[in-house]
């Protein structure tokens, strides 16, 4: 049986909802269990049993937000022993995208996962504490609503997690009735 957990923080949202289409996308493509598992609450007993781990968390003013870095450092002899899926949530595409995803995971994460992806992001102004969007006002220049959550990316990500799975050069077997 194939399980992943999803570790992921979150400030208003917009990640746990990218995180929990993840997890359909990851079960259609062939896990049989996914756990979401907010950062706060992992630990190596939770996290141990899985086969895959996936971690990931919004972007705000350039870093990703809440105990991600900690828990990478604190769990690194355990992540180093599984497949790693590693992925942010940003309104960025592109280079800027990309650059920040480098920059939201320690260097030998980077060297170790076997899949990563920036799947986009959203903003609903009214959901935003006042100084956060007052940032996004004046520094990021939203004025309104945003939806960029790329959902294309995010089952092109599940597919290529599963796919951390299969050893390497293997053939997917076949059902047989």
């Amino acid at each position: 049986m194939s399980s992943a957990v999803i570790v992921y923080a979150t400030r208003y949202g917009t990640t746990r909802s990218v995180v929990e289409l993840m997890r359909t996308e990851l079960i259609e493509a062939g896990l049989e269990k996914v756990e979401l598992l907010p950062v706060a609450e992992a630990d190596a007993q939770r996290i141990n049993g899985a086969d895959l781990v996936v971690i990931g968390g919004p972007i705000y003013a350039g870093r990703i937000i809440g105990d991600i870095p900690k828990f990478c450092d604190a769990h690194r002899e355990l992540l180093t022993g599984r497949p790693v899926g590693l992925f942010i949530t940003c309104l960025y595409d592109g280079e800027q995208a990309a650059s920040q995803l480098v920059e939201a995971f320690p260097s030998w994460l980077h060297g170790h996962a076997c899949a990563s992806s920036d799947l986009g992001g959203q903003v609903k102004l009214q959901r935003l504490k006042f100084i956060d969007r007052f940032l996004m006002h004046n520094i990021a220049k939203v004025r309104e609503d945003v939806d960029r959550i790329r959902v294309p990316a995010v089952r092109a990500f599940a597919v290529d997690l599963v796919a951390c799975l299969r050893p390497s050069g293997s053939v997917e077997d076949s059902a047989v009735s």
